[in-house]
């Protein structure tokens, strides 16, 4: 995996969100606990060897998600052949997931050329061929196909059902 940019730094230089009590678009700044949450990533990284696994308790609005989001756009656009998968608990969140990919999409300065999709997501063409897939627990394509290396399960708690809560834990 090549060399990716430290992330705060990265993020506030191409990133931008929306201010959720102004509605107007601006360049993203990391909160307190979005900069706590990057500190407990770089210790889950160096004690797994990078890799990370991490269920969040938290309360709401704090920016987690947002963060997580962040993440995986990034890696998306920088690493060639990096899947990740997005699954959220209906409808209404999956949406509002797939409408800030779009807005990072749409406001970082860096571009790459995008396959049609035709489902909740982003799918760059080759040769970087890395994509994002936003869906709903329950639905029928939910991770089919292929070896995702980025997952966010949100609002788990949420889930309908313990065959929801255990689909994914393969």
């Amino acid at each position: 995996m090549p060399a990716i940019p430290p992330p705060n730094s990265w993020f506030e230089n191409h990133i931008k969100v929306k201010d959720r009590f102004t509605s107007k678009i601006i360049p993203f700044r990391a909160n307190p606990v979005q900069t706590r949450f990057r500190q407990v990533i770089n210790r889950h990284r160096k004690d797994n060897g990078g890799m990370i696994r991490i269920n969040v308790l938290k309360s709401r609005r704090v920016g987690i998600s947002t963060y997580v989001e962040m993440i995986l756009f990034k890696h998306v656009l920088l690493v060639p052949n990096f899947e990740a998968l997005v699954v959220s608990h209906n409808d209404q969140s999956t949406n509002a997931i797939f409408d800030m990919f779009r807005l990072f999409r749409d406001e970082c300065q860096l571009k790459r050329e995008e396959r049609l999709n035709n489902r909740r997501g982003i799918t760059y063409e080759a040769p970087h061929r890395s994509s994002v897939q936003i869906s709903t627990v329950g639905s029928d394509d939910i991770g089919r196909g292929g070896g995702k290396q980025g997952l966010h399960l949100s609002e788990i708690a949420w889930w309908q059902s313990a065959y929801a809560r255990g689909a994914l834990s393969s």
